[in-house]
């Protein structure tokens, strides 16, 4: 295994201790003198002490039995310049059985403590340790500043943790001096505005984007500092960071990519709280498990005005780790965003326990929801995490330290099952799991001081890029099969095997060795412990009476407790766009109907809805019942029923397929009975009414079964069964061949179909003549393969044939695998000899938007080929090439009658010809190169920017740069608006007094005042640089939509909004209309913020749902 190039020991320093005479002789709960045990000191750096390092002093006192109510031992620790016990001064607020020395110092202190033990607040017994020495030195400059640069964590002596804009500041510093190793962005804004810093890492220069990764380098993604009151990841990878930038990870980083997200709470970073986890002793402050976003509309709703001190933080702020799945907070959506843009192979997040009492510096887990890939979970718990932190880690190896699969005893009773928490999706490491990524969950041991938990969970994260480093090969292979049986779920037309878990019961899975702390039988087996409280009166220590270890049974198994199967599509309402912004966050890919499809009855399915379980109303002892991340969580109950009638589903409708890398996770998010999906987390809220015929929904309503009945409509459907693509045809199979070493044969195959389907080749090797269970061999993707001679022996060869064709709903997919060829590589005698008549083929690549001819399928080396290129109407030629057997290149030459000719090798050769589309002076349709810096391919509105840019409506904020985020002033709504209408003259006086001659607006103002799409403000201004409000586009649309003569007749009611009552009255009937044709919709929590300022990228959205929506 490789290994830090700095070796890292643990030592332990014995002094045996000099005990003190007791206080009264005739009392020995405390040690006789002699009889204490010895101080113990933990540096994990080896040898040398220097400023910032971390030295830990441990008693190791144990109770010799369970302390009564009178009773209590207590701590004080002494330092001293001078190796004695007479002159040294106590450390304030050090009374605990364990003691950080303060490294910022140089120079030797020496430190000893005292216990006492008191009954009835009275001193019985006192004794003292012997003084222990340590020497710290001052760290050896360089000339790289980096070498003496200290975290604040390091340069407090380990007295405080380090604030976001010292982790932003220091961040900037190692990036800027890691000589290209490290590269820093911003992945956005927290909501309280703070940086969210990401550091790129690797050798010998770190990418700038995902498409530079090195495909031989794996990626992993190391999230630290969620919960900011557990601060050891951040102190780690910020060590960590430095050491890459000093070059001390060379190795590893040449076959990595290391994604470090080193604060990504930063709000709850800065939020410094005493006692935020009740068993973490140091630092005293630290931040909290919350963002810095406040939430619960709800409470204003049920007359609860002091919100934010109302109940408890889990009703006001939102925990980002139980955000996964609904993605509220902009910190977790930058994480998502990340994993989308980078697809890291391994995520790691960085936490501390807050449970029970064990001797295990660190629990850990994998991914545990049931729909989890099965080979991933298994390899990932069983290989990869023993690999990672178990017996062959660097942790138990370097350090020492044994790790055990997360859980805890209930109430610290010893006697029972060791159980680990929730598979609920909402929490990262079983999210990255469900996206068929390898997941890792550290937990240090809380209750261990400060300076140790940065030691364990460094060696935790730098042995899970040990372990990946060291199997990347197999990992990535084994997620591209996961997300190939994805994928597949598709092919010919077979029905998704899975089942979606709509909930699900802990099982369990193995027996466990439980390094623990002594019990007490008379105590319910409750571990014997006493709480150290120091003189501010927070706890500071814990004692225990003595080791023991446990072999329990552990519940870390999760099995469905309800079940659905897996739809092939599911389809979607079109107004629905809560959660197709929802699905954009996930990077979950989805089509619309281009036009009306029906579907016969009996081949899709709607949701019978029976109950429906929400309830806002708080119980007797105050808090509000359901109420969980600010959230009133649905739980539905129903069915799903065969429809008995076609039903036509308008263009527009959303279609979202499971074969996909993420369809698990698209399956579980639009299950409406899934216990963290969609639904159930109210993106679906404002969708249920069934009075608007637009919808699919409303011909499908239901009435529950409730104590109030309710009359709702699900907007989900489901299709369960893929359609089928045709079959490909092979009408010419791979054929046997005979050769000698070092020949350049090829194998190749031809097939069709007739339903205009695209067809896509894998060739696969084998070692018998099977065409089943071959090993696919990358790169190998025409229907022609030029396999490797250049060793004598026999190989066995196939092709599956895939065609993919699209119909209204989605791709359908079919295979056909080709017969197996031979291939017999012999040795060439040196009596043999090529013909020199021998001929080769002449490969033609398949090719679109135009036709390749030759005129001749075989030639000799040294003939002359000819071959005759043809560009379908509106392409034209854009690269002819040809290539022998080897890949080398073959002079082309253009022949004055248009066709080309090139020289036979001494090998087959292949022409490969591809066309381009004539360049138009008209905007082209989406698909179109932006130049924007700021739109990218996973942002939510990029489809929307793509369309309006495409079309000329929009133009950027500058030549890179569209600002998506900025705010639509009403003259460029009413220049976009003009431009849809096709840019059209006016003569017509302008009726506004604060247009500006000559402005960009100024012909799109006049126009509009003059067909009564704008009508201004009353004192006779459009005022053009005012900010537009949602309402007040709302209003200019449904105008310019009367104007076009589209129909404007739907409507529907605001009630459903929060907010519907704050709408103007001047702009209720175009609100109404434009909720109702799907052009607007709630932003969460059942907003409409009809006042609100409506961005660049909003307007480009609903401008796109418009075209769709209503010009049809």
């Amino acid at each position: 295994m490789k290994r830090n190039p700095f070796i890292i020991i643990s030592i332990l320093v014995l002094v045996f201790l000099l005990g003190m005479s007791t206080v009264y002789a005739d009392n020995d709960f405390l040690p006789n003198n002699g009889d204490l045990p010895v101080i113990r000191a933990v540096y994990e750096g080896g040898g040398t002490i220097y400023q910032g390092d971390r030295v830990t002093l441990y008693s190791d006192y144990y109770l010799p039995r369970a302390l009564e109510s009178n009773e209590k031992v207590v701590f004080q620790w002494y330092e001293s310049d001078v190796n004695s016990t007479v002159y040294g001064d106590e450390i304030d607020h050090q009374m605990g059985n364990n003691f950080i020395v303060d490294t910022s110092r140089i120079g030797t202190y020496y430190y000893y403590y005292t216990i006492n033990y008191l009954k009835n607040n009275e001193i019985i017994e006192t004794v003292t340790s012997d003084p222990i020495g340590v020497t710290v030195e001052e760290r050896v400059a360089t000339a790289n500043p980096l070498s003496t640069l200290l975290t604040p964590a390091e340069a407090s002596g380990w007295r405080r943790t380090t604030s976001s804009a010292e982790v932003v500041e220091f961040c900037e510093t190692v990036a800027g001096h890691s000589e290209g190793r490290i590269k820093m962005f911003n992945m956005g804004y927290t909501a309280g505005g703070k940086e969210m810093p990401l550091l790129i890492m690797s050798y010998p220069e770190a990418p700038e984007s995902p498409n530079e990764v090195d495909p031989d380098k794996a990626v992993v993604l190391v999230n630290c500092n969620i919960h900011s009151g557990e601060v050891e990841g951040k102190e780690a990878m910020l060590i960590f960071a430095r050491e890459v930038a000093l070059g001390q990870h060379d190795e590893l980083l040449e076959d990595l990519v290391v994604l470090l997200i080193p604060n990504s709470n930063a709000d709850g970073n800065d939020m410094l709280g005493k006692r935020r986890i009740s068993t973490q002793y140091t630092p005293k402050l630290v931040g909290t498990r919350f963002t810095g976003a406040m939430i619960n509309p709800y409470l204003e709703i049920l007359g609860i005005e002091d919100q934010y001190n109302y109940n408890s933080e889990t009703h006001n702020f939102y925990n980002m780790n139980r955000d996964m799945t609904k993605l509220d907070t902009v910190e977790a959506r930058a994480i998502v965003n990340v994993m989308n843009e980078w697809d890291p192979v391994l995520f790691v997040d960085a936490h501390a326990t807050n449970g029970s009492y064990m001797r295990h510096a660190i629990t850990y887990n994998w991914g545990l929801h049931p729909n989890t890939d099965p080979d991933i979970m298994e390899y990932n718990r069983d290989v990869f995490c023993r690999n990672a932190v178990g017996e062959d880690s660097y942790l138990f190896e370097v350090q020492g330290k044994v790790a055990v699969p997360y859980g805890n005893f209930s109430g610290n009773r010893v006697h029972t099952d060791w159980t680990t928490f929730e598979d609920y999706p909402r929490y990262t490491t079983n999210y990255a799991g469900l996206r068929n990524r390898l997941a890792l969950l550290l937990e240090v041991y809380s209750h261990d001081p400060y300076t140790v938990r940065v030691d364990t969970q460094y060696a935790c994260i730098y042995g899970s890029l040990l372990a990946v480093q060291e199997d990347k090969e197999h990992i990535k292979e084994l997620i591209a099969q996961a997300d190939e049986r994805s994928l597949a779920r598709a092919v010919n037309g077979s029905a998704p095997t899975e089942k979606v878990a709509l909930n699900s019961t802990l099982e369990y899975l193995c027996d466990l060795n439980i390094l623990g702390y002594k019990a007490d039988p008379d105590n319910d087996n409750r571990v014997i412990s006493f709480n150290m409280i120091d003189d501010e009166g927070d706890r500071c220590g814990t004692l225990f009476a003595g080791e023991a270890d446990y072999v329990v049974p552990y519940n870390g198994k999760f099995v469905p407790s309800g079940e659905e199967t897996m739809g092939a599509y599911y389809l979607i309402d079109r107004d629905c766009v809560e959660v197709i912004q929802l699905l954009d966050y996930h990077g979950i890919e989805y089509t619309r109907l281009s036009a009306p499809m029906t579907i016969p009855a009996g081949e899709f399915q709607w949701y019978n809805i029976e109950k429906r379980n929400q309830s806002p109303e708080p119980t007797s002892s105050g808090t509000l019942r359901n109420l969980y991340e600010g959230h009133l969580m649905n739980r539905f109950s129903g069915s799903w029923v065969v429809a008995e009638s076609a039903q036509t589903f308008p263009a527009g409708t959303y279609v979202v397929s499971t074969a996909q890398s993420r369809g698990s996770l698209a399956a579980l998010l639009l299950e409406p009975a899934c216990v963290d999906g969609a639904v159930s987390w109210n993106f679906f809220d404002n969708r249920f009414n069934v009075d608007d015929p637009q919808t699919v929904r409303s011909n499908f309503a239901c009435t529950t079964t409730d104590a109030t009945p309710l009359t709702i409509g699900m907007p989900i459907f489901k299709v369960v069964v893929f359609d089928e693509a045709e079959k490909p045809v092979i009408t010419q199979q791979p054929q046997d061949q005979v050769v000698y070493t070092n020949a350049n044969p090829t194998l190749s195959v031809q097939a069709n179909v007739t339903d205009g389907g695209t067809l896509s080749y894998q060739w696969y090797r084998n070692s018998t003549r099977s065409n089943q269970g071959g090993e696919a061999i990358e790169g190998a993707t025409d229907a022609i393969y030029a396999p490797p001679t250049s060793s004598v022996g026999t190989v066995y060869y196939y092709v599956v044939v895939t065609n993919t064709s699209i119909n209204h709903i989605g791709n359908k997919v079919a295979q056909t695998v080709s017969d197996v060829a031979e291939l017999v590589v012999n040795r060439r005698s040196s009596s043999s000899s090529s013909s020199k008549d021998t001929e080769y083929s002449v490969n033609l690549k398949t090719t679109v938007n135009g036709i390749i001819k030759a005129d001749k399928t075989k030639a000799t080396a040294g003939s002359k080929v000819n071959i005759t290129v043809t560009a379908n109407p509106g392409y034209e030629v854009d690269e002819i090439i040809v290539k022998d057997s080897t890949g080398k290149k073959i002079a082309l030459t253009k022949n004055s009658d248009g066709t080309y000719s090139f020289i036979m090798p001494s090998s087959a050769a292949t022409v490969d010809v591809t066309f381009k589309e004539i360049a138009s002076t008209l905007p082209t349709e989406p698909g179109t190169t932006m130049p924007f810096n700021d739109v990218r391919s996973g942002d939510w509105f990029y489809q929307a920017v793509q369309f309006v840019f495409s079309k000329d409506l929009f133009k950027g904020t500058s030549e890179t740069t569209f600002s998506p985020n900025g705010n639509m002033t009403r003259g460029m709504l009413v220049t976009v608006l003009w431009r849809l209408a096709g840019s059209p003259d006016t003569s017509e006086a302008g009726v506004f007094n604060d247009v500006i001659p000559g402005a960009y607006y100024e012909k799109a103002a006049v126009w509009a005042a003059g067909n009564s799409i704008v009508s201004g403000y009353s004192s006779g201004q459009i005022a053009p640089n005012d900010n537009a409000t949602r309402e007040q586009m709302a209003v200019i649309l449904y105008n310019f939509a009367k104007f076009m003569g589209y129909d404007v007749s739907a409507t529907v009611g605001l009630e459903s909004f929060v907010d519907g009552e704050n709408t103007s009255s001047w702009a209720a009937e175009a609100m109404q209309w434009a909720v109702a044709v799907g052009l607007i919709g709630g932003k969460g929590n059942g907003m409409l913020d009809p006042t609100g300022n409506v961005t660049r990228a909003e307007v480009a959205a609903i401008l796109m749902r418009f075209m769709e929506n209503v010009v049809r």
